[in-house]
């Protein structure tokens, strides 16, 4: 296997890997009472915006119109609000039982 398909497979299952733990975690850190999902979907996004912000700084910037900007903008915070948001809400509403039976399973 080349380099490219194994940088590729790795990715994936980074992506994989952090996507079916985020679940269990989250229901974890809130379980307690000391973090709200409000907190939770707060702590997320600021913490994606760094990421993101971070890796803008290395990358070759490309010409985009303001009101593209604006409109991106706006879809993202649309898309975090109900994504996220309506994520961690239902977590919250969850009991440790009932998670694990939510998740899809992975059969091949």
């Amino acid at each position: 296997m080349n380099l490219e398909k194994l940088t590729g497979h790795a990715a994936m299952f980074g992506a994989n890997s952090m996507w079916g733990i985020m679940s269990p975690v989250s229901k974890m850190v809130m379980a307690g009472g000391a973090v709200t999902p409000m907190v939770m979907t707060d702590c997320r996004v600021l913490g994606a915006a760094v990421l993101f912000w971070t890796l803008s700084l290395f990358l070759k910037r490309d010409p985009v119109s303001w009101k593209d900007l604006l409109l991106l903008l706006l879809a993202s915070q649309f898309a975090i609000v109900f994504n996220q948001g309506s994520f961690i809400f239902g977590v919250s509403l969850t009991s440790p039982s009932t998670l694990p039976s939510s998740q899809p399973a992975c059969r091949s």
